[in-house]
Protein backbone atom coordinates (compact mmCIF):
# COMPACT_ATOMS: atom_id res chain seq x y z
CA UNK A 1 0.00 0.00 0.00
CA UNK A 2 1.55 3.28 -1.07
CA UNK A 3 0.44 6.06 1.23
CA UNK A 4 0.20 9.80 0.96
CA UNK A 5 0.44 12.07 3.95
CA UNK A 6 -2.72 13.43 5.44
CA UNK A 7 -1.61 16.71 6.98
CA UNK A 8 -4.28 16.65 9.67
CA UNK A 9 -2.21 15.26 12.57
CA UNK A 10 -5.31 15.04 14.74
CA UNK A 11 -7.59 12.68 12.80
CA UNK A 12 -11.34 12.75 12.94
CA UNK A 13 -12.65 12.25 16.46
CA UNK A 14 -13.49 8.65 17.25
CA UNK A 15 -16.09 7.75 19.82
CA UNK A 16 -14.95 5.18 22.37
CA UNK A 17 -17.95 3.93 24.30
CA UNK A 18 -17.68 2.83 27.90
CA UNK A 19 -18.45 -0.77 26.94
CA UNK A 20 -15.93 -0.96 24.05
CA UNK A 21 -12.33 -1.95 23.49
CA UNK A 22 -10.86 -0.70 20.22
CA UNK A 23 -8.15 -2.77 18.54
CA UNK A 24 -5.96 -0.76 16.17
CA UNK A 25 -4.16 -3.12 13.77
CA UNK A 26 -1.33 -2.03 11.48
CA UNK A 27 0.76 -4.08 9.05
CA UNK A 28 4.01 -2.13 9.25
CA UNK A 29 5.37 -3.78 6.09
CA UNK A 30 2.69 -1.94 4.08
CA UNK A 31 3.84 1.49 5.29
CA UNK A 32 6.46 2.40 2.69
CA UNK A 33 6.10 6.09 1.85
CA UNK A 34 9.40 7.78 2.76
CA UNK A 35 7.80 11.17 3.41
CA UNK A 36 5.21 9.59 5.68
CA UNK A 37 7.87 7.74 7.67
CA UNK A 38 9.86 10.97 8.05
CA UNK A 39 6.69 12.66 9.26
CA UNK A 40 6.30 9.98 11.93
CA UNK A 41 9.78 10.82 13.23
CA UNK A 42 8.64 14.37 14.02
CA UNK A 43 6.12 12.93 16.50
CA UNK A 44 8.67 11.00 18.58
CA UNK A 45 10.25 12.41 21.73
CA UNK A 46 13.98 12.27 22.49
CA UNK A 47 13.70 8.98 24.38
CA UNK A 48 11.94 7.31 21.47
CA UNK A 49 14.38 8.75 18.93
CA UNK A 50 17.25 7.40 21.01
CA UNK A 51 15.70 3.95 21.06
CA UNK A 52 15.09 4.16 17.32
CA UNK A 53 18.76 4.89 16.63
CA UNK A 54 19.93 1.95 18.75
CA UNK A 55 18.25 -0.71 16.61
CA UNK A 56 20.90 -2.46 14.49
CA UNK A 57 18.63 -3.72 11.70
CA UNK A 58 16.61 -1.44 9.45
CA UNK A 59 13.51 -3.65 9.70
CA UNK A 60 13.50 -3.26 13.48
CA UNK A 61 13.90 0.52 13.21
CA UNK A 62 11.00 0.58 10.76
CA UNK A 63 8.75 -1.49 13.00
CA UNK A 64 9.53 0.61 16.06
CA UNK A 65 8.85 3.87 14.21
CA UNK A 66 5.49 2.69 12.84
CA UNK A 67 4.32 1.25 16.17
CA UNK A 68 5.18 4.44 18.07
CA UNK A 69 3.35 6.47 15.41
CA UNK A 70 0.39 4.13 15.78
CA UNK A 71 0.16 4.72 19.54
CA UNK A 72 0.39 8.50 19.23
CA UNK A 73 -2.01 8.76 16.30
CA UNK A 74 -4.59 6.50 17.93
CA UNK A 75 -4.59 8.37 21.24
CA UNK A 76 -5.06 11.67 19.43
CA UNK A 77 -8.10 10.21 17.67
CA UNK A 78 -9.91 10.27 21.00
CA UNK A 79 -8.41 13.53 22.26
CA UNK A 80 -7.80 15.73 19.18
CA UNK A 81 -6.76 18.66 21.36
CA UNK A 82 -3.57 16.68 22.06
CA UNK A 83 -1.60 16.17 18.84
CA UNK A 84 0.45 13.02 18.21
CA UNK A 85 3.73 14.73 19.14
CA UNK A 86 2.38 15.99 22.48
CA UNK A 87 1.86 12.66 24.27
CA UNK A 88 4.27 11.81 27.07
CA UNK A 89 4.90 8.31 28.37
CA UNK A 90 6.46 6.68 31.39
CA UNK A 91 6.56 3.17 32.83
CA UNK A 92 5.37 1.52 36.02
CA UNK A 93 7.68 -0.37 38.37
CA UNK A 94 7.58 -3.41 36.07
CA UNK A 95 8.33 -1.50 32.86
CA UNK A 96 4.79 -1.33 31.48
CA UNK A 97 4.29 1.83 29.33
CA UNK A 98 1.73 4.30 30.63
CA UNK A 99 0.67 7.90 30.14
CA UNK A 100 2.89 10.21 32.18
CA UNK A 101 1.46 13.74 32.11
CA UNK A 102 -1.33 14.32 34.71
CA UNK A 103 -3.59 15.95 32.14
CA UNK A 104 -3.18 12.97 29.81
CA UNK A 105 -3.83 10.49 32.61
CA UNK A 106 -7.05 12.40 33.28
CA UNK A 107 -8.21 11.55 29.75
CA UNK A 108 -9.23 8.17 31.17
CA UNK A 109 -7.65 6.22 28.31
CA UNK A 110 -6.04 2.84 28.98
CA UNK A 111 -3.83 1.30 26.28
CA UNK A 112 -1.60 -1.67 25.62
CA UNK A 113 0.55 -2.47 22.59
CA UNK A 114 1.86 -5.70 21.09
CA UNK A 115 3.77 -6.32 17.87
CA UNK A 116 5.25 -9.24 16.00
CA UNK A 117 6.24 -10.14 12.45
CA UNK A 118 4.26 -7.81 10.11
CA UNK A 119 1.59 -6.76 12.61
CA UNK A 120 1.19 -4.29 15.47
CA UNK A 121 -1.96 -4.29 17.61
CA UNK A 122 -2.92 -1.50 20.00
CA UNK A 123 -5.81 -1.98 22.45
CA UNK A 124 -7.55 1.09 23.93
CA UNK A 125 -10.44 1.40 26.38
CA UNK A 126 -11.69 3.84 29.00
CA UNK A 127 -11.00 1.98 32.23
CA UNK A 128 -9.92 -1.23 33.88
CA UNK A 129 -6.97 -3.55 33.40
CA UNK A 130 -6.17 -4.12 29.73
CA UNK A 131 -3.69 -6.35 27.91
CA UNK A 132 -3.19 -7.48 24.32
CA UNK A 133 -0.84 -9.92 22.62
CA UNK A 134 -0.36 -10.77 18.95
CA UNK A 135 1.72 -13.71 17.73
CA UNK A 136 2.89 -14.93 14.34
CA UNK A 137 1.91 -18.58 14.68
CA UNK A 138 3.75 -19.89 11.63
CA UNK A 139 7.12 -19.72 13.39
CA UNK A 140 8.56 -23.06 14.51
CA UNK A 141 8.47 -24.05 18.17
CA UNK A 142 8.70 -27.18 20.32
CA UNK A 143 5.19 -26.99 21.78
CA UNK A 144 5.47 -29.84 24.28
CA UNK A 145 8.84 -28.72 25.61
CA UNK A 146 7.70 -25.13 26.05
CA UNK A 147 4.42 -26.16 27.65
CA UNK A 148 6.28 -28.25 30.23
CA UNK A 149 8.48 -25.26 31.01
CA UNK A 150 5.97 -22.41 31.08
CA UNK A 151 2.40 -23.70 31.29
CA UNK A 152 0.29 -24.85 34.20
CA UNK A 153 -0.16 -28.64 34.58
CA UNK A 154 -3.73 -28.33 33.22
CA UNK A 155 -2.61 -26.45 30.12
CA UNK A 156 0.26 -28.86 29.46
CA UNK A 157 -2.04 -31.88 29.80
CA UNK A 158 -4.60 -30.42 27.42
CA UNK A 159 -1.95 -29.65 24.83
CA UNK A 160 -0.36 -33.12 24.98
CA UNK A 161 -3.78 -34.78 24.66
CA UNK A 162 -4.17 -33.29 21.19
CA UNK A 163 -2.86 -34.89 18.00
CA UNK A 164 0.68 -33.74 17.32
CA UNK A 165 -0.50 -31.81 14.26
CA UNK A 166 -2.64 -29.55 16.49
CA UNK A 167 -0.23 -28.97 19.36
CA UNK A 168 1.63 -25.98 17.91
CA UNK A 169 -1.62 -24.09 17.31
CA UNK A 170 -2.82 -24.85 20.83
CA UNK A 171 0.51 -23.62 22.19
CA UNK A 172 -0.04 -20.22 20.56
CA UNK A 173 -3.64 -20.12 21.80
CA UNK A 174 -2.38 -20.46 25.37
CA UNK A 175 0.67 -18.26 24.88
CA UNK A 176 -1.26 -15.26 23.55
CA UNK A 177 -3.76 -15.50 26.41
CA UNK A 178 -1.04 -15.77 29.05
CA UNK A 179 0.85 -12.80 27.60
CA UNK A 180 -2.31 -10.69 27.43
CA UNK A 181 -3.14 -11.48 31.07
CA UNK A 182 0.27 -10.65 32.55
CA UNK A 183 0.37 -7.45 30.49
CA UNK A 184 -3.09 -6.46 31.75
CA UNK A 185 -1.92 -7.02 35.31
CA UNK A 186 0.98 -4.65 34.56
CA UNK A 187 3.53 -7.02 36.10
CA UNK A 188 4.81 -9.05 33.15
CA UNK A 189 6.90 -12.09 34.04
CA UNK A 190 6.89 -11.15 37.72
CA UNK A 191 3.74 -13.32 37.66
CA UNK A 192 4.73 -17.01 37.28
CA UNK A 193 3.24 -18.30 34.05
CA UNK A 194 2.33 -21.60 35.72
CA UNK A 195 0.31 -19.84 38.46
CA UNK A 196 -2.78 -19.33 36.28
CA UNK A 197 -4.54 -21.52 33.74
CA UNK A 198 -6.68 -21.22 30.65
CA UNK A 199 -9.03 -24.11 29.97
CA UNK A 200 -9.69 -24.44 26.23
CA UNK A 201 -11.32 -27.87 26.33
CA UNK A 202 -14.79 -26.55 25.37
CA UNK A 203 -14.93 -25.35 21.73
CA UNK A 204 -15.10 -21.57 21.48
CA UNK A 205 -14.93 -21.01 25.24
CA UNK A 206 -12.15 -19.76 27.52
CA UNK A 207 -12.07 -20.93 31.12
CA UNK A 208 -9.76 -19.19 33.60
CA UNK A 209 -8.36 -20.00 37.02
CA UNK A 210 -5.57 -18.72 39.24
CA UNK A 211 -3.38 -20.07 42.03
CA UNK A 212 -2.56 -18.01 45.17
CA UNK A 213 0.96 -17.19 43.92
CA UNK A 214 -0.57 -15.25 41.03
CA UNK A 215 -1.73 -12.59 43.50
CA UNK A 216 -5.19 -12.45 41.94
CA UNK A 217 -8.57 -13.97 42.80
CA UNK A 218 -9.32 -14.26 39.09
CA UNK A 219 -12.74 -12.61 39.25
CA UNK A 220 -14.15 -10.26 36.63
CA UNK A 221 -11.81 -11.11 33.76
CA UNK A 222 -12.94 -11.35 30.14
CA UNK A 223 -10.80 -12.82 27.37
CA UNK A 224 -11.09 -12.93 23.58
CA UNK A 225 -9.03 -14.53 20.83
CA UNK A 226 -9.21 -13.32 17.24
CA UNK A 227 -7.79 -14.25 13.83
CA UNK A 228 -6.90 -11.08 11.90
CA UNK A 229 -5.45 -13.18 9.04
CA UNK A 230 -4.13 -16.66 8.27
CA UNK A 231 -0.79 -16.19 10.05
CA UNK A 232 -1.53 -14.30 13.28
CA UNK A 233 -3.54 -14.69 16.48
CA UNK A 234 -4.57 -11.92 18.88
CA UNK A 235 -5.60 -12.29 22.52
CA UNK A 236 -7.21 -9.56 24.63
CA UNK A 237 -7.58 -9.53 28.42
CA UNK A 238 -9.72 -7.02 30.29
CA UNK A 239 -11.04 -6.59 33.81
CA UNK A 240 -13.38 -3.69 34.40
CA UNK A 241 -14.69 -2.21 37.63
CA UNK A 242 -17.67 -3.73 39.40
CA UNK A 243 -20.17 -1.33 37.81
CA UNK A 244 -18.93 -1.74 34.24
CA UNK A 245 -21.12 -3.31 31.56
CA UNK A 246 -20.07 -6.15 29.26
CA UNK A 247 -17.28 -5.10 26.94
CA UNK A 248 -17.38 -5.27 23.13
CA UNK A 249 -14.50 -5.36 20.67
CA UNK A 250 -14.25 -3.01 17.71
CA UNK A 251 -11.40 -3.65 15.24
CA UNK A 252 -9.75 -1.04 13.03
CA UNK A 253 -7.24 -1.51 10.22
CA UNK A 254 -4.95 1.50 10.25
CA UNK A 255 -2.13 3.32 8.52
CA UNK A 256 -1.28 6.15 10.94
CA UNK A 257 -2.11 9.59 9.56
CA UNK A 258 -3.52 8.06 6.38
CA UNK A 259 -6.47 5.72 6.89
CA UNK A 260 -8.71 4.09 9.50
CA UNK A 261 -10.99 1.31 8.28
CA UNK A 262 -13.35 -0.81 10.42
CA UNK A 263 -12.77 -4.55 9.96
CA UNK A 264 -14.57 -7.64 11.19
CA UNK A 265 -12.07 -10.13 12.59
CA UNK A 266 -13.22 -13.60 13.62
CA UNK A 267 -13.46 -14.17 17.37
CA UNK A 268 -12.80 -17.89 17.76
CA UNK A 269 -12.57 -18.11 21.57
CA UNK A 270 -14.03 -15.98 24.35
CA UNK A 271 -15.21 -16.11 27.94
CA UNK A 272 -18.92 -16.69 28.31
Amino acid sequence: MQSSICHDDAPRLLQLKQDEIHLWCCDDTQVKDAALLQHYRTWLDEVELGRLRRFHFARHRHQFLVTRALVRYALSSYLPSTGPAAWRFGTNDYGRPMLAHPGMVASGLEFNLSHTHCLAVLAICHSGELGVDVEYHRRPCDATLLSDRFFSPLEARQLKALPESQQRQRFFDHWTLKEAYIKARGMGLAIPLSSFSFDLSAPGAIGFGVEPEAGDRGEGWRFWQLRPNATHKIAVAHRAGESAVMTKLRCLQVVPNVSIKPVDYTVFNSTR
